[in-house]
């Protein structure tokens, strides 16, 4: 093997780890943002967050739960590139959440989360390229 197919092997070794990283650290800062933008009543809405890796989570917990992002952060610690992540919350009033029913979200928490999305990427990227130095 020449010297020329080792580099572009260890190239493709290290990118592809990248990318690994980069999908885990912008699921992680999805996640985090909608999670601490979602309004906080009874805390049953923000803890209803679901992570999911090529599956969508359609549970509902009755009770608050104040360990939703050490979850989503044990669920995306398995993603690899190709994979699908999903964050959903199946609340029965979320969506009204998301419209802007409480003082505490006027404009969602999705919404907000997807308008800094590419300030999102960008910072998962810069982070990422660190690490792996």
């Amino acid at each position: 093997m020449s010297t020329w197919a080792i580099d572009i092997s260890k190239f493709v070794e290290k990118a592809n780890g990248r990318i690994d990283l980069v999908f885990k650290k912008i699921s992680e800062d999805v996640t985090r943002s909608v999670v601490l933008k979602t309004p906080v009543d009874t805390g049953r809405a923000r803890s209803n967050w679901n992570a999911g890796v090529n599956n969508v989570d359609p549970s509902v917990s009755p009770a608050r739960d104040v360990t939703v992002l050490e979850r989503a952060k044990a669920i995306i610690s398995q993603l690899k590139g190709g994979d699908s992540y999903f964050i959903t919350n199946n609340v029965d009033y979320i969506k009204y959440l998301e419209e802007g029913s409480s003082d505490q979200a006027p404009e969602g928490m999705v919404a907000i989360t997807l308008r800094n999305y590419p300030g999102i990427v960008q910072q998962a990227a810069q982070d990422t390229k660190r690490e792996i130095r």
